[in-house]
């Protein structure tokens, strides 16, 4: 049964003008409506009411008539007699008034507020809501012969509809992996705190979980932490990315077969999640929250909200990516116009009688712009079809959840689908959240059977330090799939393994993980630049013994030489520091070596990853490190008591692009990059691109590894520390 529009007459109640959506729908409402039609702002303040419906008025000639009334649902109020008096005497029998609610929260107000509606013949438009309240109200609205759109607004509403819009542009749903991506930074209202307080406890959908399979997963979390990508979105490194499962989306993937489904909400204020943290504790209230919000929303040119849908669907020979990418600055005024939105649909009567979703209905169409001649909102759709690239698959769970995550992320070189490991908990439980096949070699070296356009990343103890990821990379070798291996390797192993690469048509590297970071090949990219063009002269490193065979594999490929001759190794002058001095090709190089540990957590310590000071005829090259770029400091020299070039730089950072700012950003966005960057590197020499930078490369890590075992061999046991975190220092003069 659908509900008709009897006559042209239309009313349309706003509950809640005086806040942020409904305010944005009643100014809305002004400008859609005509004349004979009626807008009812309801609110608590009287005289806010009356300044609002003489703004949304002003210059204005025509259109609706506007009214105010008074509602105010404190607790135990009835709002039947408050509505009753905002209609006066006019009937709504015909199905031509409708009311939209922007009060909440919704999981308090929507049910006694669509009773009373209902009960008086109205429709209702709610940016709110969740099953239990469908199913709470949907008896109420047939019987009424009434329609009923819950979840009206950005999230859940424009969500889900933009949701299942990208689901049916890709040719099978049925094997595509989604994710949806919301937030931003907006000023928090107190009925949208409450919202979210409530959603982590009652309505809305599953805080931590995903859709796998036809079931909602709980404590699925791991894909965020390291990735820091949503949907193909790279949100500012402060921002809070949490994964949450929507009510909405799960009734979208439901409902077209999606096997993988993942939503990410993205709160970009960092001193209002703490807040809201507190909160959680105990220990704040919402209106602390509330006050950190105003201060950290900032101006509102400053403000911006986004929505972005991804899906992606492999076939034989073909990829399909369909993104769906919604942007505005005021989630709010955009709420209150997609709730407008929804109630003209209802007035044109063309939704069937009861309770449903939003996303569901004919509005979603006209949200997306889907619907010809439609007011869309904004959203832009992309589609790219392009070849299938090699899948990849992991071996491990540690450190391997860092490749996982990377990979997992869209614009992977080589998606990840599959984990492999011995069958334990960890690595079945990332699987899990990254929507992905869990593989078992039933803790024996016998690799799973693996497609021949796989690659995989093996990144469990290798052979030399008693595991078997040695030979687990042999597996996969002797079945054409290439294979990067995590340090440390023995270096006969990687002799051995190329050869079995090469015997297989097939590619193995090793991978320090350091040399493919941004900041390592800026400094790679600087000092090759600077052999080319001057005569490197020394060269002193700082590392530490955890990473001594990932920051020499960096310096061998910078510098293009190897450590040849002798090793000579002394104590420094304090506790665990050690000089580690040879020549590498014809350049002498000192290593000022941190050789301390704690043994209860071994790789805490491993400070400095590498840093290092290059010295040249013209000048020197430092570089602080894996976080940061270049600095070039030209030599001053002086003839006759005067500089030969004034203008040499003292310090000119070397780098196409800006270094990080926080180690989280280094975590969160540089480490996935440099897996991307290493995976690509080993799918490229597979398929034979640049054999002899391939060989150059294997040549230079087997003399590294064994100048590292020669090294290692001469040192004492690493001295022992504890590791705590540490006191975060500020630049003099900040210092309270």
């Amino acid at each position: 049964m659908t509900a008709t529009t009897g006559s042209v007459r239309r009313t349309v109640l706003v509950a809640g003008a005086n806040g942020a959506v409904g305010s944005a729908a009643a100014a809305r409402l002004i400008r859609v409506l005509g004349e004979g039609d009626r807008v009812v702002i309801l609110g608590r303040n009287a005289d806010r009411l009356a300044d609002l419906a003489a703004t949304c008025a002003q210059g204005r000639s025509g259109g609706p008539t506007v009214e105010t009334a008074v509602l105010d649902l404190t607790p135990g109020s009835d709002a039947e007699p408050q509505i009753t008096a905002a209609l006066g005497a006019e009937l709504v029998e015909d199905g031509t008034a409708v009311l939209i609610n922007g009060m909440g929260p919704s999981s308090r107000i929507t049910v006694p507020l669509a009773r009373a509606a209902l009960s008086l013949g109205l429709h209702m438009v709610d940016p709110g809501g969740s099953e239990r309240i469908i199913a709470e109200l949907d008896e109420a609205a047939r019987r009424a012969g009434r329609s009923v759109l819950l979840c009206a607004g950005v999230q859940p509403g424009l969500t889900g509809a933009m949701l299942a819009a990208a689901l049916r542009l890709v040719t099978d749903p049925t094997r595509a992996r989604a994710e949806v991506a919301v937030g931003g930074r907006q000023p928090l209202t107190a009925a949208t705190l409450h919202e979210y307080m409530d959603s982590l406890s009652s309505d809305g959908g599953w805080p931590g979980a995903v859709w796998w399979d036809g079931a909602v997963v709980k404590d699925a979390t791991s894909g965020v932490s390291a990735g820091r990508s949503a949907a193909g979105w790279h949100p500012p490194a402060d921002a809070l990315l949490s994964v949450h499962l929507d009510e909405e989306y799960v009734g979208v993937a439901r409902g077209i077969g999606v096997p993988y489904l993942r939503g990410i909400n993205v709160m970009d204020a960092p001193e209002t999640v703490r807040e809201l943290r507190r909160v959680i504790a105990g220990e704040a209230t919402i209106d602390d929250v509330a006050a950190a919000s105003r201060r950290e929303a900032g101006p509102e040119a400053e403000r911006y909200f986004r929505i972005v849908v991804r899906a992606c669907a492999a076939g034989p020979d073909i990829v399909e990516t369909v993104t769906a990418d919604y942007r505005c600055a005021d989630s709010y005024r955009a709420t209150g116009d997609l709730a407008v939105g929804a109630a003209l649909t209802l007035l044109a009567g063309k939704e069937p009688v009861g309770v449903r979703w939003a996303c569901a209905s004919e509005a979603a169409a006209t949200w997306i712009g889907a619907d010809p001649g439609a007011d869309g909102v904004g959203v832009t759709f992309t589609y790219d079809l392009g070849g299938t690239p090699r899948g990849a698959v992991v071996v491990g769970a540690g450190f391997g959840a860092r490749y996982a995550d990377a990979l997992a992320q869209s614009d992977s070189p080589a998606p990840l689908t599959a984990i492999v490991g011995a069958g334990g908990r960890s690595g079945r439980n990332l699987a899990r959240d990254l929507g992905v096949r869990y593989l078992t070699t039933g803790g024996t070296a016998d690799v799973p059977s693996l497609p021949e356009d796989a690659v995989a990343v093996v990144a469990v103890r290798s052979g030399i330090v008693g595991g078997q990821g040695d030979d687990l990379a042999a597996g996969f070798l002797r079945a054409g799939i290439p294979v990067l291996q995590e340090l440390p390797v023995d270096p006969g192993t990687v002799t051995t393994l190329t050869a079995l690469a090469r015997d297989h048509g097939t590619a193995y590297r090793v991978t320090g993980f350091y040399e493919h970071l941004g900041p390592s090949r800026a400094f790679i990219d600087a000092v090759r630049s600077l052999t080319r063009r001057s005569t490197v002269t020394h060269v002193l490193l700082r590392t530490s013994h955890q990473v001594l065979d990932r920051a020499g594999l960096s310096l061998a490929e910078a510098l293009g030489a190897v450590p040849l001759g002798d090793v000579v190794v002394n104590p420094g002058a304090g506790s665990g520091r050690w000089f580690v001095s040879g020549m590498w090709g014809r350049v002498p190089v000192d290593v000022v070596l941190d050789h301390r540990m704690d043994p209860s957590d071994p790789d805490n310590h491993s400070q400095p990853v590498a840093a290092a000071v290059v010295e040249t005829a013209d000048g020197e090259l430092t570089w602080d490190g894996i976080g940061t770029l270049p600095r070039w400091s030209q030599r001053p020299h002086v003839v006759g008591g005067a500089l030969t070039d004034p203008d040499g730089a003292v310090a000119q950072v070397w780098g196409r692009d800006g270094a990080p700012p926080t180690w989280g950003e280094v975590v969160e966005t540089v480490w996935p990059e440099g897996i991307h960057r290493a995976v690509a590197g080993l799918i490229a020499e597979a398929t034979g691109s640049d054999r002899g930078e391939a060989a150059r490369r294997i040549r230079r890590t087997v003399f590294v590894l064994r100048w590292w075992l020669r090294v290692c061999s001469a040192l004492p046991a690493p001295a022992d520390i504890r590791s705590v975190p540490p006191v975060r220092m500020a630049r003099p003069g900040e210092v309270r």
